[in-house]
Order: C-alpha cells, then structure tokens, then sequence
C-alpha cells in the first residue's frame, strides 16, 4: 500500500468502475491521488525493480551466504520468496556497469608516459646523438635512424592501421588485377584501415582512433556478457547432460547468480584498488587476493550444492567450465572488435 493521499470519489481512474474500498475489485488499482512527488516517483522505481519488501535483502544474503542455494529453489518451485533471477541480473549489472563506467574508469585526458621500444619519449628525447643512433640501431635491425625518420618509424610501429596500400583505389586495382587474393572479410578490414589511416594521421590521430575504438567497446561490453551468457549455460548442459532434470533453463538459472555474484565481488574488488590509490596498504593487497580465490571456491560450492556431485568432478568440471569462458571470451571480444573497428 502507498502513503497517498485516497480519492474521496469513488470511482477507478483506471476502469472507471464503482469503488467501495481503497482498491479496485476490477482492475486492482489503488485509488488515491494522481498527483505524485519526485520522491515517490523514484522510490516506486527503485521499489518495482528490486521489489523492495524484503525480497531484495533476502535474495543478497542467500546469494552472498549460500552458494547454490538459490538456484536449487528455482528449479523445485519455491520463487515467489526471493526476487526474480532475470530481475536481480539487470538491478545488479545496471548498478556494476553505472559505478565501473562512472567512478572506476580512468579518464583518457589523465596525462601518461608513453612507451616506445622500452623507452619513454622523455629518455629517447634526452639521448646524445651516439646513443640515439645506438637505440636506432638495435630496434631497426641494425640500421641507425635520423630523428626524423625513428619518428616516422615508431608511428608506423605503433600503429593499429597496418597497411601496405596508399589508398582504396590502389588497392582495389591490384585486386582486379588479381595480383592479390584477399577474401571478403580481409577486403573489408583493408579497406577500413586504408580509409581510417587517411582520416587518423599522425601519433595523435592514432591516439583519437584508439581513444575512439575503446569507448565504443566500453559502452558494448555489458552485451558482450549478455551474449556469453547462454553460451556459459550451454556448456552446463553438455557437462550435466545425463541429469535429466537440470533442462537448459536451470543451467540458465544457475549461471545467473553466478554472474550476479561475480557482479558484486567485482564491485568491491574495485572499490580496494580505488583505495590503494589513497592507501597502499599490504593488508589490502592480501584482502584482493583472498576475494579473487574466494570467486573460484564460491564457484566450485555452487556447482557441487546444485548439481549434487563429488568434489573431484565438481572440480574437473569447474575447471574445464572456465576454459570454456575463456574461449569465448576471447571470441567475443575478437569479434566485437572487429565488429565496431568496421563501424568507426
């Protein structure tokens, strides 16, 4: 029930039919005052996300307390206690990715020391001319550079764009020669980057081209873990797929509060590091490493109370389990990359 004022008419603003208490006996809407305050509008928000009765606390202190718990509960039936998996996934990774994105990432105008060839360009700007010929000489296979031409050197090096062609027409031309044979896919990102290498020239239009790619790779990466999410509980089912009552919605499940857990932990992870840079403490790099372990043995406690098995197979397929993640987080991010280097 809301703290609103109740209407003294009687009769729902919703459905128009006749009141005789607080509520509608037709639609179930509450009858009281339509006009609301900024502060009941965001409570009510924050209230239909996390249901803020208990259930919201419940479900933290179970998910935090209990590994595996909360799954088994799903799958037997009992849900109407405890807040909504899908529900709890998008309040706690909508909370993870405002603080990574708002507190915890570093700003790009933060000034840096730039490494070229294990120098700096403060050390390489300060050597004499014997020494610089010296250093050009051991990273140019022998062949002492100008200043002029290490310049041109380290950009090419440096460089994201790597590209052998001049311009797209050049490139396109030797193509209908057939004096090169690139598939579509490699006909695409040559293209791209001969046009992106004309756009972003120079060390600096590389650093806006970097600067540029990384944002748009950090406002893609929640649905990166989006994706990868289904894939994690694909690979649950082929590791339990003899148990016939865990069906593809209860690895779902599962993996879930996994990641809802991660989300958290991850969170306060952040939080230390954060710290360090006030405090650097032994003690805090201890309590980092306590919590990254504590991720895999939480893990491993889930899987074993869940899926009921020994801790020796629990263990096999914890570890081939993460193997898997790391596969297609590589493959994600490949693609992603990929995908949005095509789209700048």
């Amino acid at each position: 029930m809301s703290h609103l004022k109740e209407r003294k008419e009687k009769n729902c603003l919703n459905c128009n039919a006749e009141i005789t208490n607080r509520y509608c006996s037709i639609c179930g809407q509450e009858n009281v005052e339509p006009v609301e305050t900024a502060w009941h509008l965001i409570t009510h928000f924050f209230n239909d996300i996390t249901h803020f009765d208990g259930k919201f606390f419940t479900t933290i202190k179970l998910l935090l307390c209990k590994p595996g718990f909360l799954p088994n509960e799903y799958k037997i039936g009992r849900r109407a206690s405890y807040l909504n998996p899908v529900r709890l996934y998008i309040f706690t990774s909508f909370i993870f990715f405002l603080l990574l994105f708002s507190f915890f990432s570093k700003s790009e105008s933060e000034p840096g020391i730039h490494i070229n060839f294990g120098k700096t360009d403060e050390q390489v700007a300060a050597m004499d001319s014997i020494a610089f010929l010296n250093y050009t000489a051991a990273i140019n296979k022998g062949k002492p550079l100008t200043r002029q031409q290490y310049q041109v050197f380290k950009d090419t090096s440096n460089s994201i764009l790597k590209t052998k062609y001049k311009t797209v027409a050049e490139y396109d031309s030797l193509l209908q020669a057939g004096k090169i044979k690139d598939n579509f896919l490699v006909q695409k990102i040559e293209r791209k980057a001969i046009s992106l290498r004309s756009k972003y020239k120079g060390t600096q239009g590389e650093k806006s081209l970097w600067t540029n790619l990384k944002e748009q790779f950090r406002h893609h990466f929640p649905q990166m873990l989006i994706i990868s999410l289904p894939l994690f509980a694909f690979f649950l089912s082929l590791l339990y797929w003899r148990h016939k009552s865990f069906n593809f919605v209860s690895h779902a499940v599962f993996s879930i509060y996994l990641y809802v857990f991660v989300f958290m932990i991850l969170l306060i992870i952040l939080s230390i590091q954060k710290l360090q840079d006030y405090y650097n403490g032994a003690i805090l790099s201890d309590i980092l490493v306590l919590l990254t372990i504590g991720i895999f043995f939480y893990q491993a406690r889930a899987m074993r109370n869940f899926y009921q098995q020994g801790r020796g197979k629990t263990l096999l397929k914890m570890f081939l389990l993460n193997m898997w993640l790391l596969f297609i987080t590589i493959l994600l991010f490949a693609f992603f990359f990929l995908y949005l280097f095509i789209k700048l």
